[in-house]
Order: C-alpha cells, then structure tokens, then sequence
C-alpha cells in the first residue's frame, strides 16, 4: 500500500483531517436564517459579500429574492468564519447541475498548507471531480473543493484567518492581493509578512459587528444571550447511497466508521475524524419523512456545542422563546451525547444543541450509552457527570 510522509508520520493519504472547520448552507429564506443564527443563536458576523453576486449575476436579473445577493460570513470563536449563508437563487447560479443542494460546503481541516497541496495531487489522482483549489477571500483560507458522490462540495482548508480583541476581519481593498485562484509553488510567504507588504493605513478598514446589550450572566460573564456556543459539528446529513457516501468519507477522505445501524427503516451511519464520538453523519433518505424534514434537503442538521449542561437547558428555554419548536428524533438517530436536542430553523434544517459528545480512541467500538433525547425541560437541572465530561477540543479565548 502507497504511504505519505505527513510531518515525520506515514499515512494512507497526503493529509489528515483534523476538524470540523465551518458549514455553508443555502437557504430559501435569507432574512429569516440570518436572524435565527446570528441574532438568536448568536453567531457573530465576520463578513458580507456581494462579490459572487456581482460576478455571476452583474445586472440583477437573477438574484431578485430577498438576501440573494448576499453571503454571510459567521462565527462563534476566532476562525473568520465558521457557518456560511447563501441564497439558494444565488447556489443556483455557481452550480445549475446540482441547484436543488441544501449544502454548499462541508469543510474539515487540515494540518498545514502542504497537506492542502498534496490533497490537491492525491485527488485528482484518484479521479476525483476537483472543483477549485486556492485561496478564497473573505477568510484567508486555503482549500482544495471536491464533489461527493450527491452532489455535494466538500473542501480541505487550512489557514483560516484569525479575528481577534478588536473583531476587525481584513479589509476589502486587500482581498485581491490574497485571493489565489490556483496553487502557487511553496513554499509562501508567511500571513503576517503579507500584511506588512499591502497598505498598513487601511487595516482598520474590516469588517465589525454592531455591540449588543448584555443583559445575562452567564457562568461570570455578561453576555446578550443565556448560553455561549463554544463548538460546531458534528454535520448531518442526507446521502442518497449509503455505501457510496462510505466509500467516499471513509476510504478517499479517512474518515472512521464509529457505527453503522438501522432504526424505524432508517439506515444510518457516524464517522469520526479525531477523538469524539462523530464528525459526520450520514442519513439514508427516509429520515426526511420521519422527522420533517423539507422533501429533498440535503440537510439533517447541524450541531452546536454549548459551554455546559446548564447552558443547554438555557438555549433551548431562550430559542423556544424565540419561536423554534424542539423537534422529536428517537436517541437512537442520535447516538454519542450524553443529552441532545434538536430545533428547527426557519427552512426547516434541525439545530443540534448539545454540551457533551462522547470522546473514544480512534480503535473504539461504538458502546458507548444512548443520548439522552428531548424535550429538554423534562431534563434535571444537574445531571451526574460523564466519565469524558468537557472531552475533546477547548474553546479558546473570552465569550464576547
């Protein structure tokens, strides 16, 4: 078998993948998404782009939805982005075979550039439908995008742009300097001495959110919403062939199968790419129907992590408040948490809110005990701790 000399470690593939890095979904209701995730859930804004839209669709005669001309850059933590919102008009544009897709980006993260490079050799190599590969303004990141077997884009980054005290994200007037519509010969220049070669009047020219009124005291901190969301994943989603899709994320991209099962006549499966229970979940079209979901999305849901159990019970007392119905799906759907709930967005994805996912060593057997499922206010208050409790990555850095 071909092995990769990965930094000193052999590897069946020129890269690891390491994380969930961010989520792009496309959406049929702009205003009402926006205002769920980053005004209720509380994402924080990074960026707004009309560059695609002024590319693709110059004269406005295609984009004419309400927020279809623009894409909006989210975060919790200090990646310039971790959730990414576009128009479905707007999908429809950059890919008309697939116009239908809910999803326009699955992305995981690598170690470093050279690993993006090799995945860019190593893909196309194995005959992979390699999309682009580069550099992408707003975000810094490097990338590699490839096609899963539905039709869906998964992207290799590494190099996220950092945002940091003063939440400023990079100026407009640099992203020409740093957009790469190919891969460049490496090594390059490091982050910081490009900066120092473009305009250093103009770096307090980004992106910044309005401040919010934090009214709650959450865990010694004021914030402007009872909980914090400290991480993203696992990624849920709906693949019209099970083992294809398997092949695809287990054998190209390396992901481990934790578990494959069937409830209800619903096949399932949950993949890992580092020590917790699953990063990816993979769905077999009968799902939609048994929890509600829109005919055709590609989109079970998306999980958040919030900082501890109490929060959780928070979120989902505030998000309730806000007009998200807590949806049932049976622990057996939804295995590796210790409690889990799921919300519905305005187009009908289901918010994954959780505080602890079971953390296993890459060799483990999934025996691991069942989720604890909503509603959530039948939940204790206090629950006793699990044997892995705040397992798995740190949220780095303050909450507002």
């Amino acid at each position: 078998m071909t092995t990769y000399d990965v930094g000193g470690v052999r590897l069946p593939r020129p890269f690891q993948i390491r994380r969930v890095s961010h989520i792009g979904l496309n959406t049929v209701d702009a205003p009402a998404m926006l205002r769920c995730y980053r005004d209720h859930l509380g994402l924080r804004s990074t960026d707004v782009s009309e560059n695609l839209a002024n590319r693709l669709d110059p004269d406005g005669e295609h984009l004419t939805a309400e927020g279809a001309r623009e894409m909006h850059f989210l975060r919790y933590g200090a990646d310039h982005h971790q959730f990414v919102l576009m128009h479905r008009q707007l999908w429809s544009l950059i890919d008309p075979e697939h116009p239908s897709v809910t999803i326009n980006q699955l992305s995981w993260q690598v170690g470093n550039l050279a690993e993006v490079a090799g995945a860019v050799d190593y893909l196309g190599g194995e005959k992979q439908r390699i999309l682009r590969s580069g550099r992408d303004m707003p975000g810094s990141n490097w990338h590699t995008y490839v096609l899963d077997p539905n039709g869906y884009t998964d992207e290799l980054t590494f190099g996220m742009e950092q945002l940091g005290w003063d939440a400023l994200s990079k100026p407009r007037t640099y992203w020409d300097h740093l957009r790469h519509r190919t891969f460049p010969d490496l090594p390059i220049p490091s982050e910081y001495a490009e900066v120092e070669s473009l305009a250093a009047a103009e770096l307090s020219t980004g992106f910044r959110p309005a401040a919010e009124q934090e009214t709650y005291a959450v865990d010694g901190v004021l914030l402007a919403r009872p909980f914090k969301v400290v991480g993203l994943g696992p990624f849920s989603i709906v693949v019209d062939d099970l083992d294809e899709s398997l092949g695809f994320y287990r054998d190209l991209f390396g992901f481990q199968v934790r578990s494959r099962a069937t409830h209800d006549g619903i096949d399932f499966a949950m993949l890992a790419c580092n020590s917790g229970h699953h990063a990816l979940a993979l769905y077999a079209p009968e799902v939609r129907e048994r929890v509600g979901l829109p005919a055709g999305t590609s989109v079970f849901g998306v999980g958040f992590q919030v900082a501890n159990h109490r929060q959780l019970l928070d979120a989902v007392a505030y998000l309730s408040d806000c007009g998200y119905a807590e949806v049932d799906v049976p622990a057996e759907l939804v295995p590796g948490f210790s409690h889990v709930t799921h919300l519905r967005d305005p187009d009908g994805n289901l918010m994954q809110l959780y505080f602890h996912q079971r953390q296993l060593p890459a060799d483990a057997d999934d025996a691991v005990p069942a989720s604890v499922v909503g509603p959530a206010s039948a939940w204790p208050r206090t629950i006793d701790a699990p044997a892995d409790v705040f397992g798995g990555e740190i949220f780095m850095g303050p909450w507002g």
